[in-house]
C-alpha cells in the first residue's frame, strides 16, 4: 500500500508542475498586474496576483509598462492594501515617485494625483518614499501645498486636511 501511495503523490506532483508551467507560459505578468489591480484573472484574488509578482520579482518588461504606459498614479489611483504593497515593490525596483502621469497631453505629478483624489495613503506612500513636494503642476501652477489649498477651498475634506498639515510640516 504504501509504494502505490508514492506512486500516487509522485504522479499528483508531476501533474501540478506541469498545470504550473502551463499555466505560466500561458498568463504574462501584465495579466498578474492587472489582476493586483482587481481585474479578476482566472478567480485568483488581488492577494494571489501579488504574491507572484513579489515571489519572482518585477521583470524590466514590467517596470518599463508601469514608467511608459500606467504610472504609478495610475497604481496608486485605487489604493488597497495589494496596490498600495505593489506600488512600494514598484518603487524598491526604480519606479521614479516623481514620474507624472500624463492624460490627455497634460502631466499631472503623483503628488497631485494622491491630493486630487483626496487618496491619504497613497499620498502617505509617496511622501514616505520622498516625492518632490514642490513640484509644479502645470494647469494650476501650484505645487503640492497650493494644490491641496485650491482644493480644500472648493471642497474641504478631512483627508485634504490632514494632506495640509503634513506638507505644512515639510516647509
Amino acid at each position: 500500500m504504501g509504494v502505490i501511495k508514492k506512486w500516487w503523490l509522485r504522479f499528483l506532483l508531476l501533474v501540478s508542475a506541469c498545470v504550473a508551467v502551463i499555466i505560466g507560459s500561458s498568463i504574462r505578468e501584465e495579466q498578474f498586474f492587472t489582476c493586483v489591480m482587481g481585474v479578476d484573472l482566472l478567480g485568483a484574488t488581488p492577494a494571489q496576483c501579488l504574491w507572484v509578482i513579489e515571489t519572482i520579482g518585477p521583470s524590466e518588461d514590467l517596470l518599463l509598462l508601469v514608467e511608459e504606459e500606467w504610472s504609478l498614479s495610475a497604481v496608486l489611483s485605487y489604493p488597497t492594501p495589494e496596490t498600495l504593497a505593489l506600488a512600494q515593490l514598484l518603487i524598491d525596483h526604480g519606479i521614479d515617485v516623481n514620474s507624472p502621469q500624463r492624460v490627455n497631453g497634460v502631466e499631472i505629478p503623483t503628488i497631485h494625483g494622491a491630493i486630487l483624489s483626496r487618496e491619504l495613503e497613497a499620498f502617505n506612500l509617496l511622501i514616505k518614499n520622498g516625492v518632490d513636494i514642490n513640484q509644479v503642476y502645470s494647469a494650476t501652477e501650484d505645487n503640492a501645498l497650493q494644490f491641496a489649498y485650491r482644493l480644500q477651498k472648493k471642497r474641504a475634506s478631512v483627508e485634504l486636511g490632514k494632506m495640509i498639515s503634513t506638507l505644512e510640516s515639510m516647509q
